[in-house]
């Protein structure tokens, strides 16, 4: 994959921030800069969806009006039919989820999308287990080409770091709850990689941002005793430092190959 010189500074800045954000929105709001330009789009918006009622709320909107952010939130979502197209995948554009002549005749494009400059699109779901934590959404206008394979490619670099931000910068309320969150399926991932339960439950609290003493207070173990299971998780997984072995977990939960052969150093 060849990078730019500007592409390569804008996916540094991608990672910095990713690595030492303390605030989501304020993330998300700096993300937005160097990721369009990391992936030659226009315009970002990233939101969160809510579990219990399946809807999106649009948190931070670069380079859109936030008027018409809203508009998504009051009525737009309810048309739209890209993001249930979209979600399944992952990770993809639209013309790779979906007919381009299909969505060019809905309410959705015409009244939403493409009066406000957004008639290419790319999507990244940051994935928790089953749950997500939110996306990453990048536009490109009429004037531009579409997104290509290697866009979405360079978009999937991030994937890992994105997903471990937004569960590290979750409320303490939400992380609190720790590995119980999605027992089947992060157990059955982070098993299939040979990890006990323990080892399991210490990689998934790293994961979610948890220093060693929060993980000992919610697993009721000592320091010691979770430093051991830290250490032979990332033996398991062929990493080296807990932002590789959060990497290697958000990874498998992703559905990817690690460890054994792969190391992620």
């Amino acid at each position: 994959m060849y990078l730019s010189d500007a592409q390569t500074t804008a996916l540094a800045e991608s990672f910095r921030l990713l690595v030492n954000a303390q605030d989501l929105d304020e993330l998300r709001q700096d993300l937005g800069a160097p990721i369009t330009r990391l992936l030659g789009a226009e315009s970002a918006v990233s939101r969160d969806l809510d579990p219990s009622t399946s809807t999106y709320t649009i948190r931070v909107a670069h380079n859109i009006d936030p008027v018409h952010a809203r508009a998504y939130d009051q009525y737009y979502q309810f048309c739209d039919p890209v993001t249930p197209a979209l979600k399944p995948r992952g990770c993809s554009s639209f013309t790779q989820a979906m007919d381009m002549r299909v969505l060019h005749r809905t309410e959705f494009f015409n009244d939403f999308l493409e009066p406000h400059g957004m008639h290419w699109g790319m999507n990244l779901y940051a994935m928790d287990g089953g749950q997500c934590v939110g996306d990453l959404l990048v536009f490109r206008s009429r004037a531009r080409p579409d997104f290509e394979k290697n866009d979405v490619e360079l978009l999937r670099l991030i994937e890992p770091a994105l997903t471990a931000a937004f569960v590290r910068l979750r409320p303490r309320t939400e992380m609190a709850a720790g590995p119980s969150t999605d027992p089947a399926g992060a157990g059955r991932a982070l098993a299939a990689a040979g990890l006990t339960k323990r080892e399991a439950d210490v990689a998934l609290l790293v994961f979610r941002g948890a220093a060693d003493k929060e993980i000992a207070r919610a697993l009721a173990v000592e320091v010691t005793t979770v430093r051991y299971y830290l250490k032979n998780a990332s033996t398991k997984l062929g990493v080296m430092g807990r932002s590789r072995l959060a990497f290697a977990v958000a990874e498998l939960l992703a559905g990817r190959q690690v460890g054994r052969g792969t190391r992620l150093q």
